[in-house]
């Protein structure tokens, strides 16, 4: 079993350019600006996000972490972290909540890979719209690899929906996570329905492996984004069933998946469906998520695929 060795989380925080406020608080530098992330633990602290995953999600009350139970996250090892930052039509008030995540702490499941190995589930994480594209997420998500390190953790484990082209480009374009396996509905057709209209909540099981040098160099430092057409020229081939090779193929996503579901919600169903079988096809034959690519003259970006290195960035499914 192992753990994060000690300083760990420091020497991480020092290479993001993440300054530490105290015990429970960093700043960083966005896009946006300058932002405070804040680990929360009192129920007055908890109280904000249940109105937050309300707008974020179009969640109902049945959908969301209460203040009652988010209290007790952090007696699990894990945490509840909020990013505060300046309105962007107002860059010079107050910051206010923009944005959340929730992880658990726990260990991999006696009947996956490695069982007993220390991890954060982080099940939830949402960021308010009027905040977005100003890299509030990856604030986030850094914050996150800080805040478990320092904790002893070395692996974070969350679930997405891979129509979601832009958490694509965070997951695996920017933080180097990988997507292992693919789970059919897991929340049910009723979850979210303001958001999703009652689509199936399928979802992409992505691993994120923080105690790796080669994921903490690409968190520090991301790769640029590459079109479809790019990674196209050096293999332009479909998904195949057991042909797994560095450079397996692409399964491409709607560009805007939201503005989709507004047009034609019956094309989301159809989208769903397809992305479902090609992917499921292709974690079967050994392959997982290991990229994203923008979209190129084809008009739609892409989730690329490969053959993991089991000694590199996470290693295959649990």
């Amino acid at each position: 079993m192992t753990r994060a060795p000690a300083g760990a989380g420091a020497a991480l925080a020092e290479r993001l350019g993440l300054r530490r406020l105290g015990p429970d608080r960093l700043r960083a530098e966005t896009r946006g600006g300058v932002v405070e992330l804040r680990c929360l633990h009192s129920v007055d602290e908890m109280a904000p996000l249940e109105a937050l995953q309300r707008e974020v999600m179009g969640a109902t009350d049945l959908d969301v972490y209460g203040r009652a139970s988010l209290v007790v996250v952090p007696d699990s090892g894990g945490h509840v972290i909020a990013v505060h930052a300046a309105p962007p039509d107002r860059p010079g008030a107050a910051p206010e909540l923009a944005g959340a995540l929730i992880g658990f702490g726990g260990w991999r499941p006696a009947q996956g890979e490695e069982p007993g190995v220390p991890r954060i589930v982080s099940d939830w994480m949402g960021v308010l719209p009027r905040f977005r594209s100003s890299g509030l997420g990856a604030a986030l998500k850094r914050a996150q690899a800080v805040v478990a390190l320092d904790a002893g953790f070395e692996e974070v484990v969350w679930t997405v929906d891979p129509l979601r082209a832009g958490n694509a480009r965070l997951n695996h374009g920017v933080l180097g996570a990988l997507g292992v396996g693919y789970e059919v509905d897991r929340y049910g057709s009723d979850y979210a329905k303001g958001l999703y209209g009652g689509l199936p909540s399928d979802r992409l099981t992505v691993r994120w492996a923080i105690g790796d040098p080669a994921v903490q160099d690409r968190i520090a430092s991301p790769p640029p984004v590459q079109t479809v057409d790019e990674l196209r020229g050096l293999d332009d081939r479909r998904v195949v069933v057991g042909d797994v090779t560095p450079m397996t193929g692409f399964v491409e996503i709607p560009p805007d998946v939201d503005a989709l579901l507004a047009a034609d919600p019956s094309a989301v169903r159809l989208q769903r469906e397809r992305v479902r079988g090609e992917l499921q096809r292709a974690l079967e034959a050994g392959a997982v998520v290991m990229g994203f690519a923008s979209a190129g003259r084809t008009g739609r970006p892409a989730l690329v695929l490969g053959a993991p290195d089991p000694a590199s960035v996470g290693g295959g499914p649990s």
